[in-house]
């Protein structure tokens, strides 16, 4: 076996063994935390009810048939169906997922995009006015609960000035109020990760070499500095992009944005018991996903790791 393939195949055996343990552990929370059929009906519920949802739900078999059961069930990809909606519960995530999958993609690349900008003039720049209005920025916007910037845009954008609609889906103007305010995370993250590592990198020996041989300041940063120092940011933005995927339920009810966050308010509301583990299930996919792309993405920045 190749070098390569070894690699895909090594990190595609981590992900399954992180899947299913992340999956054991959603199995056994469901159960270990109390007979969920007394939180779906309610304690008034009479024992009739109760036993017929157990049976339904194959709650009166032992924990180990049903968590071999479970296993079986996921192995060809079947989630479970909803018990509020009596749909497969893979049919009620995966629009979600792509409406959430929008936000977060352009939220972390806007954000990112101008945290890097900002680590970039402050690392260069240090000890400026420049390097202190990157730093403050980055802790205002770090300090800055996202539900709460997402109120105060609605007031002043949709409602006051009425430039942008206050919530739900449409065309692009309807992404870019949410997508501010969760853009603020990345957008603080990225701009003091990346200071650090900027200024990490202009120390280095073959930094000052380049500068002794006559290169410019701009070649300097664009040959040796940006592509050396991104690796830090990359493994920023991948734990960042994971994170806020599976957070964004105050963002997405302020702005009635038909994400993931807002059909797990739903499902906890409904205690839908079986679309909560789902969307755990669904998430830590998602999560592993992130993580194989993050390593791939190190080799391409960094050769020495791809040689080693």
């Amino acid at each position: 076996m190749n070098p390569l393939a070894r690699k895909v195949f090594t990190r595609v055996g981590t992900g399954l063994i992180t899947v299913i343990f992340a999956a054991t552990i959603v199995f056994f929370l469901a159960r270990v935390t109390g007979d969920p059929t007394h939180q779906i009906l309610g304690e008034n519920a009479s024992q009739e009810a109760i036993d017929q949802l157990r049976n339904q739900l194959g709650l009166d078999q032992s924990i180990f048939v049903q968590y071999a059961e479970f296993l079986s069930k996921l192995a060809v990809g079947d989630l479970g169906t909803s018990l509020r909606y009596g749909i497969p519960n893979i049919e009620l995530i995966l629009p979600r997922l792509g409406n959430s999958f929008l936000l977060t993609a352009v939220a972390v690349a806007g954000g990112s995009a101008i945290g890097y900008i900002l680590a970039l003039l402050g690392a260069t720049k240090r000890g400026s006015l420049w390097d202190k209005l990157s730093t403050s920025i980055a802790g205002i916007a770090q300090s800055i609960p996202p539900f709460w910037l997402g109120l105060v845009l609605v007031y002043f954008f949709a409602l006051r000035l009425e430039w942008l609609p206050s919530g739900g889906v449409g065309d692009w103007t309807h992404v870019i109020l949410p997508a501010v305010a969760i853009g603020m995370i990345p957008l603080a993250y990225v701009t003091r990760v990346g200071r650090t590592s900027i200024v990490s990198v202009l120390a280095e020996d073959y930094v000052l070499a380049a500068r002794s041989r006559g290169f410019s300041e701009r070649q300097v940063l664009l040959k040796h500095v940006l592509r050396a120092s991104a690796i830090p940011v990359v493994t920023v933005i991948g734990l960042l992009t994971g994170a806020i995927l599976s957070s964004t339920v105050t963002v997405e009810v302020v702005f009635s944005w038909p994400g993931i966050g807002s059909l797990a308010n739903q499902a906890i509301q409904g205690r839908d018991f079986t679309l909560l583990q789902a969307m755990a299930i669904v998430t830590a996919v998602v999560f592993v996903l992130i993580n194989f792309i993050v390593d791939l993405l190190y080799e391409v920045l960094d050769p020495r790791i791809r040689t080693r």
